[in-house]
């Protein structure tokens, strides 16, 4: 008689198909672009870290109100809703609103609140005295405070253009904040010098039903997401993609998730309906599990990774997702090459393959998956 495939009743680490050939483009230029990003990255932080050291905030962790990246009513995305069609942009969280697979909008912002809770006491309003760009060695300006990888050397030139590239993408990405309303611009458009002196909004953005607010370094009644301040201040934030940073928002949020033992288990509902995040962008978890910043983890599936059935009154589906804050004190230039590495040395998966076939791999979507 043969024995029935068992499967694991707690808690097991998924195992990773093998990489698309799609995968493994994207994988080839981000790889490519990481040595100019990194030393981009490498300037800021120095920066960031001396005015740390200098003001002598945000001394244990960055702190982010929940309502930035979880919206408490749900958004209206009908009844044939899957977590590939996600709602439009106007109806999600400030998070996902403003995330873009290019642009600096997401960064720039998260910059700017932790500028301010450097430099400002907890309740204290944010003021900007920092210009967008001023060339002078011993000013810092916001294009010093944002990273690119087109702002460094490319093999052995010098791009004598990088600060105007990185002060149209500030522009750029003031404008998409000006449209979320995260800032408001104190010139009209078309003024000289407009995007200077802008106004720091709360994280709720245009959310809000009232009139905004001006930003305030959150205190303990605001009841803030905590992530490691290492996201800032060793420059993960400007080398992880808009996905990376919307996924690691809504573990660290956790609002409307099953928690369990400092996890958290995100239904696919949830994560469309409140957070604004689909399926593919939630596929960053795998990298962020690549880098050693979260644990990811399995339940109710056969050892052979697929679906247990009827798994009790739990989705087989979930993921457990756990926040590594010891994993940020690494060199996030290094865990990404290394990740990348490793990535792209294994051999492509086929097209014949599926996912579901493989130990702990995502089945296909349906029309309406019941969770992640």
């Amino acid at each position: 008689m043969t024995e029935p495939l068992l499967y694991w009743s707690d808690l097991f680490a998924p195992v990773d198909g093998a990489p698309t050939p799609e995968e493994l483009e994207r994988y080839t230029k981000r790889l490519d672009r990481l040595a100019n990003l990194a030393a981009s990255t490498a300037k800021v932080t120095e920066i960031v870290q001396n005015r740390k050291t200098e003001y002598g905030g945000m001394s244990d962790a960055f702190l982010v109100r929940p309502r930035f990246m979880h919206q408490v009513g749900a958004a209206t995305v009908g009844d044939d809703w899957s977590d590939r069609k996600l709602p439009p942009r106007e109806d999600r969280p400030s998070a996902t609103r403003i995330m873009s697979g290019r642009g600096a909008a997401l960064r720039f912002y998260l910059t700017a609140i932790a500028e301010a809770q450097i430099r400002l006491e907890p309740g204290k309003k944010a003021d900007n005295p920092i210009p967008i760009r001023h060339d002078t060695e011993d000013v810092v300006s916001w294009v010093d405070l944002i990273a690119s990888s087109t702002a460094a050397r490319s093999g052995s030139v010098l791009d004598i253009h990088a600060r105007d590239k990185k002060q149209r993408m500030i522009h750029t990405a003031l404008n998409t904040l000006e449209g979320a309303e995260l800032v408001q611009m104190l010139k009209p458009a078309g003024a000289r010098n407009r995007y200077d002196g802008f106004v720091l909004l709360n994280e709720v953005g245009a959310r809000r039903k009232a009139d905004p607010l001006q930003y305030a370094v959150p205190t303990a009644a605001d009841n803030p997401v905590a992530l490691p301040a290492e996201l800032i201040t060793s420059g993960w934030l400007h080398l992880l993609e808009d996905s990376e940073i919307a996924t690691l928002l809504m573990v660290a949020c956790k609002t409307g998730t099953v928690v369990n033992d400092g996890s958290c288990a995100i239904p696919g509902d949830v994560r469309v309906k409140h957070y604004g995040l689909g399926r593919d962008a939630f596929e960053a978890h795998k990298m962020l599990r690549w880098l050693g910043l979260v644990d990811v983890a399995s339940y109710g599936r056969w050892v052979d990774g697929t679906h247990v059935d009827d798994y009790g009154n739990e989705e087989a589906m979930l993921y457990r997702i756990t926040l590594k804050p010891d994993g940020f004190k690494a060199d996030p230039a290094e865990r990404l090459q290394q990740a990348l590495e490793t990535q792209l040395g294994r051999p492509p998966r086929r097209r014949t393959e599926t996912t579901a076939a493989e130990f702990g791999a995502e089945e296909p979507a349906t029309e309406n998956p019941p969770s992640v």
